[in-house]
């Protein structure tokens, strides 16, 4: 083969190559949902990596859909526990997605904070590895600590301008060019972090996260807060084994 050939040959390889591997990361880029699967690619953070096999997850049952999370127990296993445990006893079901901001989160309220396993408030568990990328699920609560109510962040992604501020900000700030990039991919809502209580992560579902965080929204006349017109309830939610499909 001539030496020109030989060349044309390893060009056409390496556009091939090219070619295959920008197909596969703008197919699955990260923070993309494929079939209902959030894809997390390899961020460098344990928070944005698919379950394993054995680990427990929640499945929230809804009328449009399931959303499935996975568990953090090492980060704030006071959370955690709460959930299951509440989960397990049924005590979600019929509560509804009823606080909603929209492109910011959606919320299931409940307001008595004594409705919980320790029997009141408990301790808010802030871990700096953790953050509010579109998919957290938190704790809320209040300077008093967490109750049972739980959010899911659901940002379609941040502004630009948001994210040359923080990479301006810089380490300084907490702000690393690994988490900006996080950031980038997800969305979310960095100036949530170091203030709640990170216990999970949406790794399939978000499509449904964000229809319910797309529905019309109406003031509650007695509390001021925006719910959605018509919300949407809580069927059950089970705690089960994950196993690949």
């Amino acid at each position: 083969m001539a030496r020109t050939d030989k060349v044309k040959f390893s060009l056409i390889i390496f556009i091939i190559i090219i070619s295959i591997l920008a197909f596969l990361f703008f197919r699955y880029r990260p923070g993309q949902i494929v079939n209902g699967y959030t894809q997390f690619g390899k961020m460098g953070f344990k928070q944005l990596e698919a379950p394993q096999e054995g680990e427990e997850v929640a499945i929230i049952k809804t009328s449009i859909g399931d959303i499935k999370i996975r568990l953090f127990p090492d980060a704030a296993p006071m959370a955690v526990e709460n959930f299951k445990s509440l989960a397990k006893e049924g005590f979600y079901n019929g509560h509804a997605f009823d606080r909603v901001e929209e492109d910011l989160y959606i919320q299931v309220r409940i307001i008595d904070s004594t409705k919980t396993i320790y029997g009141g408030y408990f301790e808010r568990e802030i871990n700096g590895d953790y953050y509010h990328f579109t998919g957290a699920v938190g704790a809320y609560g209040s300077y008093e600590g967490n109750t049972s109510s739980f959010y899911i962040i659901c940002n379609s992604g941040i502004e630009p301008a948001y994210l040359e501020l923080m990479s301006s900000l810089g380490d300084e700030y907490g702000y690393s060019p690994e988490l900006i990039k996080a950031y980038k991919a997800f969305g979310g809502v960095p100036r949530l972090d170091g203030d709640y209580t990170i216990f999970g992560q949406v790794f399939y579902g978000m499509d449904t996260a964000f229809k319910i965080n797309k529905r019309p929204l109406i003031s509650d006349t007695e509390t001021g807060v925006t719910v959605t017109k018509d919300p949407i309830v809580i069927e059950s939610i089970e705690i089960v084994t994950y196993k690949k499909e």
